[in-house]
């Protein structure tokens, strides 16, 4: 009986497709918690795990950032850094860094860095949509 709960735990995880649904099903700590695309600010690489940064609260899932990436939506998700993906629509600030990379200020005022190796990314965080780079 466990293992048929365990499965439709997961079947009910895996039918809430981020590019259709308005929110994410995040399995956290033994729960789903529901959010709302538009409540993250960012993902980031944690361990084996991905720290998923809300305006009110910050979660951890088991997955990888590669992973996650591929199922986001590419036009509000931009990932800027082997460890972050983060929601465009929070973005506050873009500072240029000597280094040849960004700080990148998110709306909770979390500083996250933008690497020479995903600066091609940068006209999306100032709202061009894919493709017009």
């Amino acid at each position: 009986a466990e293992s048929a709960r365990g499965q439709r735990f997961r079947d009910l995880i895996r039918g809430v497709r981020p590019e259709s649904a308005d929110r994410i099903a995040i399995k956290s700590g033994g729960r789903v918690v529901f959010v709302r695309r538009t409540e993250i600010l960012w993902f980031g690489a944690c361990g084996n795990q991905v720290k998923v940064r809300t305006g009110g609260e910050t979660l951890l899932i088991r997955d990888t950032i590669k992973n996650l990436e591929s199922r986001l939506d590419g036009d509000s998700f931009v990932r800027i850094h082997r460890s972050a993906i983060v929601n465009v629509d929070h973005v506050r600030e873009i500072r240029p860094w000597y280094t040849g990379e960004y700080v990148v200020v998110m709306s909770d005022r979390h500083e996250l860095t933008l690497s020479r190796g995903y600066r091609a990314n940068l006209p999306r965080l100032r709202g061009d949509r894919r493709g017009s780079a």
